[in-house]
């Protein structure tokens, strides 16, 4: 055994020293026990101060959805920071590799939380097809994947999907990605509804800024019978609790116009993918 470990650390030497890993943040030389970020990055990772899932600044926003129990974050997302360095890599660095470690790193440092207990089932929110086939992958599936790894709980990506192909929301003001994100959002047409009553579903994504994305899948999936719903992004802003405030006020008077009413499972306002 002894003899074996000493070839695969003389191997993995040997393959750092012709193709050397680098960091994802900052671009240094990896150790070949590291993984991804290195040490110096690893520590400046603003990890989320909030572990009460079920009551903090970000769910009360959304105090008049009754099928919502958690909204948790892993991480705090600043500009220019090691978190947005990761996720652009992810996204746009083709690092896909990147999906499922962050998955693994969040279930594992939120076990102690019991975020996941009693979730039947990971939804990741879907891309466009048309940015899936530029991207080549969905980089908040492979977040949802890596947590499963962990957890055990099954990833549903076949429940929803987008109707319409966003452009970037980036640089977009939170009003404008309202306007641009109607309707974007609804069940596959192939989903049995009956499979998805009583379930608790944690929506994943991999940034919630304004929180447009997935307020934007909330609003579908509550509509399925005695269904709970709850998030889970990877990082999330400081920003935006007035802009959430103000969406939850329309949605509540959405709601009272349509009681009674279940529609197909639409809904409006969205984030970049």
């Amino acid at each position: 055994m002894r003899l074996i470990a000493s070839l695969r650390l003389g191997l993995h030497s040997f393959i750092d020293l012709i193709l050397p890993r680098r960091c994802v943040a900052c671009g240094s030389v990896l150790a070949y026990h590291e993984y991804h970020i290195c040490p110096w990055c690893a520590k400046r990772i603003a990890y989320n101060p909030i572990s009460n899932w079920e009551l903090n600044n970000r769910i009360s926003q959304w105090y008049h959805i009754r099928e919502l129990q958690r909204v948790a974050a892993y991480t705090i997302y600043e500009r220019d920071s090691v978190v947005a360095r990761i996720i652009h890599q992810l996204k746009y660095g083709h690092k896909y590799e990147l999906g499922e470690w962050m998955g693994r790193m969040a279930a594992s440092e939120l076990d102690s939380t019991h975020l996941f207990d009693g979730v039947d089932a990971l939804v990741p929110i879907p891309l466009s097809r048309q940015r899936q086939r530029k991207r080549g992958y969905n980089q908040s599936e492979l977040i949802a994947i890596g947590i499963s790894k962990l957890t055990g709980i099954p990833v549903w990506s076949n429940i929803l999907e987008r109707t319409v192909n966003n452009t970037s929301q980036t640089r977009v003001e939170f009003w404008q990605r309202y306007t641009n994100a109607k309707n974007i959002f609804r069940l596959k047409p192939s989903v049995d509804r009956s499979l998805l009553e009583g379930k608790h579903l944690m929506v994943v994504d991999d940034v919630m800024t304004t929180g447009t994305t997935l307020f934007s899948a909330i609003m579908v999936l509550r509509h399925i019978a005695d269904v709970n719903i709850s998030t889970f992004s990877w990082a999330w802003t400081r920003t935006g609790s007035s802009q959430h405030s103000v969406a939850s006020s329309i949605y509540a008077e959405e709601d009272e116009e349509q009681q009674g009413e279940a529609p197909e499972g639409t809904a409006a306002i969205a984030e970049e993918g």
